[in-house]
């Protein structure tokens, strides 16, 4: 779907590609991986920024991205800055043996448009290490914003009122944080509280 502003509308779909800082090969680690992609998820899902494809080398990730009306460095700011502190947050150990206290990602990053390159892209990613196959993201975005959302609210309506409000979420999200709830059910209670339930 086209993002819309007062004054513009588009899309721009990139290949996005990040590197761990020092090269040190984290992605070999399933637990570390497993974590970036339901993160990416759920920035996917909080900023409006679709990914289609992901693939993952031992210290560095490839994904496609709609970054809409987004500029590169913002887009770039939100996907790197959020992974990398709830990262350290979940795996503090890796913090202190491999980054001295320093960030998780190399400053520099990659963010180009797709344009006609599609097709030669995905093969890219697809050819990665570590391909993320479980993820259709046609399914998944129907899933999370339309027709599975449902016309009752889940377990995230707390107060039983037929919305779930912004707080409710936040404490859906904190929830999710301390392993009480998974992913599905956290992308469930976004859906419901992006539509309505």
């Amino acid at each position: 779907m086209i993002a819309r502003a007062s004054s513009c509308l588009g899309d721009s779909w990139c290949h996005a590609m990040f590197k761990i800082k020092y090269c040190h090969k984290i992605f070999d680690i399933s637990e570390v991986r497993v974590y970036v992609v339901e993160l990416l998820f759920l920035i996917s899902s909080l900023y409006d920024m679709p990914i289609k494809k992901m693939g993952f080398g031992e210290d560095h990730v490839h994904f496609r991205v709609n970054i809409k009306l987004r500029s590169k460095p913002e887009a770039a700011k939100i996907l790197k800055g959020i992974t990398g502190k709830k990262l350290f947050e979940k795996f503090p150990s890796i913090k202190k043996k491999y980054f001295w206290g320093s960030g998780l990602w190399n400053p520099s990053y990659m963010l180009d448009n797709v344009g006609s390159d599609e097709k030669r892209i995905d093969d890219y990613i697809e050819n990665q290490k570590y391909v993320i196959n479980y993820w259709i993201p046609s399914v998944f975005d129907r899933w999370l914003f339309n027709e599975f959302a449902g016309s009752t609210c889940g377990p995230a309506d707390t107060n039983r009122d037929g919305v779930v409000s912004m707080v409710e979420l936040m404490n859906y999200i904190a929830n999710w944080k301390a392993g009480s709830v998974t992913m599905v059910e956290l992308m469930t209670a976004i859906g419901e509280w992006k539509n309505g339930c």
